[in-house]
């Protein structure tokens, strides 16, 4: 299997097509893509947080997750720097994609986009630009119902681009990631901070 199952497992719990909760849940699910692209998932934003949003089973996840289950997992065995900042880059594409789809009229309403999501990608755009990134315009668009997974259904397309800077910003992309992960675990996680920051208790 493989496939993420403590990410699956945090969202379990979650009552299904409850409104208020898919707030929550989207908002988290952000935070949790976004490390999980930092600590090497590769695993395409949509595809996971679509089942988070609409609960497990929904034909709306089916549908995400096999337009995008192709895109999961290319070569892990070396996460450098370089790899790390082509996944923000997705990451940072994933939070205004799905800043989208929370205020789609398609998914039961509307939902007001959770504050945790806004600063996510306000983060993630800040540690682009000390990679020497900055994030594409992502566009959502809706596939007609012949080209979908499923007959007579819709299933979502993602594009995403991004492009180098002419020069990098004053963002030191290590501190930047550990600064970030120490964020996640405090607004979403509510977790010890890393290691790396034990030090600095207030």
């Amino acid at each position: 299997m493989g496939k993420e199952p403590a990410l699956e497992e945090e969202f379990q719990d979650a009552p299904d097509g409850k409104l208020q909760d898919s707030r929550i849940r989207a908002s988290r699910a952000v935070a949790w893509l976004i490390e999980e692209y930092r600590a090497s998932s590769g695993l395409n934003a949509l595809g996971v947080v679509l089942p988070i949003l609409y609960g497990p089973g929904d034909q709306r996840s089916i549908l995400a997750q096999s337009a995008y289950s192709l895109r999961s997992r290319k070569d892990e065995k070396s996460i450098g720097l370089q790899k790390t900042s082509l996944r923000l880059l997705h990451a940072s594409d994933a939070s205004s994609a799905i800043s989208g789809v929370c205020t789609k009229r398609d998914v039961e309403g509307l939902l007001n986009i959770p504050g945790v999501l806004v600063e996510a990608a306000d983060w993630t755009r800040h540690l682009l630009c000390g990679f020497g990134l900055q994030p594409g315009k992502p566009k959502i668009e809706w596939l007609k119902p012949e080209k979908s997974a499923l007959p007579g259904q819709r299933e979502m397309s993602g594009v995403k681009a991004g492009k180098l800077l002419p020069h990098a910003a004053q963002v030191d992309p290590e501190t930047g990631l550990a600064d970030f992960a120490a964020w996640l675990d405090e607004r979403c996680f509510r977790l010890r901070p890393l290691p790396s920051l034990e030090g600095k208790e207030a």
